[in-house]
């Protein structure tokens, strides 16, 4: 978890972040969502595509949601907009990562 951020008279945020994956394809994976109501709830940022890179599946069977997810790969870049958190005065981020039962 982030802590609280301030996005108060701030636009055209970024997450940029760099990311090697190494699990099961499908089953199990990471994505990251945000909370602007201290942590009571939880929203995905992004779906596949909605930015560069951004997420490679769009369900995973582990969450249902979508994430990276796969065996090796070289670091990648990806970056998503927090266009959905302009000037909310508290705002969280957190990666998630789930795994299927095996």
């Amino acid at each position: 978890y982030s802590p609280p951020l301030s996005f108060l008279n701030i636009t055209n945020a970024s997450l940029d972040l760099w990311y090697a994956q190494d699990c099961e394809n499908i089953w199990d994976g990471t994505r990251v969502d945000y909370s602007v109501d201290s942590g009571t709830t939880w929203n995905v940022l992004g779906n596949v595509g909605t930015g560069i890179n951004w997420y490679n599946v769009a369900s995973l069977n582990s969450s249902g949601m979508p994430g990276w997810s796969g065996f090796g790969g070289p670091w990648t870049n990806a970056s998503h907009s927090l266009s959905v958190l302009d000037n909310q005065p508290q705002a969280m981020l957190r990666f998630v990562f789930t795994s299927d039962l095996s």
